[in-house]
C-alpha cells in the first residue's frame, strides 16, 4: 500500500490532517521518500516524531515504526 502525504501543504501548520486517517496508518507506520526539510519540523511538532533512521535510498524511517 502505498500513502501520500502532500508536502506543499506544510506552509500552513493548520493542514495537520495531511496523514489521510481513513487510511488507518500512524504517521510513524510510514518510511517517507526524501522528505522535505519542512516535513521534519512539522512530524516532530504534531507527531512527536524526531528520532530517526536514515537509509541510503534516501527514505526515512522513524524509531517508533519499529517498536509498533
Amino acid at each position: 500500500m502505498e500513502v501520500s502525504t502532500l508536502q506543499d501543504l506544510l506552509r500552513d501548520p493548520t493542514k495537520k490532517h495531511i496523514v489521510d486517517t481513513r487510511e488507518s496508518v500512524a504517521p510513524h507506520q510510514l518510511a517517507y521518500d526524501r522528505p522535505s526539510p519542512k516535513l521534519f519540523p512539522f512530524l516532530r511538532k504534531h507527531f512527536k516524531l524526531d528520532s530517526y533512521v536514515p537509509q541510503s535510498n534516501r527514505f526515512v524511517v522513524y524509531d517508533a515504526y519499529f517498536s509498533a
